[in-house]
């Protein structure tokens, strides 16, 4: 209970947990924010929210309208979720004391005496685990309709919920999560499959085509509605999809984004040891820079070794694609591609690179198989 010697004041409760704002970076600002559930979905405030930025202190308070649960705290892997009771409190964030960021709570009253009850949730972020206190009772303890779970987004529409309920299954079979990543990228692969095989033999008939497409382009060099048309009629004839190649990849994309955020966020892997890789959620670095050296506009301090083994095989699957040798386009892509991955994977949880390293060698194998391997059986039977 809160005691006043007068009535007609107002008072706030400020809440700074032990998640805290340090190492503020440009590079962590999106694993640390405040937020708070409106009633129906959860709303981020950062430094540079518009809320934040359109006032002049950077303060910014919520009007209540009944609708509102709770403010939180929030980092990568935990959460401190305050729920107030049902009096009528606005909620407050401010960003103003650039050593001190808070959140809390504030109302008027015109009561001397006053008590308040607050429940706080501290721990991961973990939807099963929430869920518990959606609605809880124990004694006098007593959670309704919290919503805490709320706090949790879904992962690429459940697809990167599902993919990180298999590897949990994974795990319990073969207690290691480097292990239970490769077995998971072991059966994606082999799902895809049937996808990957068919679209290195549109590969292959494309490039048998290019001769007679070459010889299309020279003849209406200067006529593109007709060479278009001639162009999709040779398609026709010879059975081609030209876009055949393209499906294994747009089907691996929403795939890759749910692995993406589901190991950027997996509590899991949070101190996770694997070969030689420290912590499966931080980039497998085996050397930093000294005296904190950042390399401008690559944003690369340390030597990470998976991302290196991850260029080197996927240009290696690049040189044996059908198409490399007729296509300069492709040629070129050969070392665009890998470098765009190279810098987009860098500085990710080596969880997610050693995902995309094993994809890419599984299909150096697949092309190396069908290469080199199934001509000597074919020629042998």
């Amino acid at each position: 209970p809160l005691n006043f010697d007068n009535s007609g004041i107002s008072y706030s409760i400020g809440w700074k947990s032990n998640l805290d704002f340090k190492n503020f970076t440009k590079d962590n600002r999106r694993y640390h924010y405040y937020s708070y559930f409106n009633g129906k979905k959860v709303i981020k405030v950062e430094e540079n929210s518009k809320i934040i930025k359109e006032s002049e202190n950077k303060y910014a308070e919520i009007k209540n309208t009944g609708i509102e649960k709770w403010i939180a705290k929030e980092d990568r892997y935990f959460a401190s979720i305050i729920l107030p009771d049902y009096q009528n409190y606005n909620y407050f964030f401010d960003f103003g004391n650039t050593k001190d960021y808070t959140c809390g709570f504030l109302r008027k009253t015109d009561k001397s005496i006053l008590k308040s009850t607050f429940y706080i949730y501290n721990g991961p972020k973990i939807r099963k685990i929430l869920k518990k206190y959606n609605n809880y009772t124990n004694e006098n303890f007593e959670v309704k309709d919290s919503n805490f779970s709320k706090i949790v987004e879904p992962i690429m529409f459940w697809i990167g919920d599902g993919i990180g309920f298999i590897i949990n299954i994974i795990y319990k079979i073969f207690p290691n999560y480097g292990v239970a990543i490769i077995i998971l990228t072991i059966i994606i692969k082999l799902l895809l499959y049937p996808l990957t095989h068919k679209s290195m033999q549109e590969q292959e008939k494309l490039t048998k085509l290019q001769p007679k497409l070459k010889e299309l382009q020279e003849k209406y060099r200067d006529k593109p509605e007709i060479l278009n048309r001639e162009t999709m009629n040779l398609y026709k004839k010879e059975g081609v999809n030209p876009f055949g190649g393209c499906l294994p990849i747009i089907l691996q994309m929403p795939i890759l984004i749910a692995m993406y955020q589901l190991l950027d966020r997996m509590v899991e892997l949070k101190g996770a040891k694997f070969l030689w890789i420290k912590d499966l959620s931080f980039p497998d670095a085996i050397y930093f820079f000294p005296n904190n050296f950042v390399i401008p506009l690559l944003n690369i301090g340390s030597i990470n070794i998976l991302p290196l083994i991850m260029v080197i095989v996927q240009i290696l699957s690049s040189f044996f694609q059908p198409e490399v040798q007729s296509n300069n386009q492709t040629k070129m892509m050969i070392w665009a591609l890998p470098l765009v991955f190279f810098f987009l994977f860098y500085n990710v949880s080596s969880g997610l690179v050693l995902y995309w390293t094993i994809m890419n060698i599984l299909t150096l194998g697949q092309q190396l198989i069908k290469k080199y391997l199934l001509p000597k059986l074919a020629v042998k039977h």
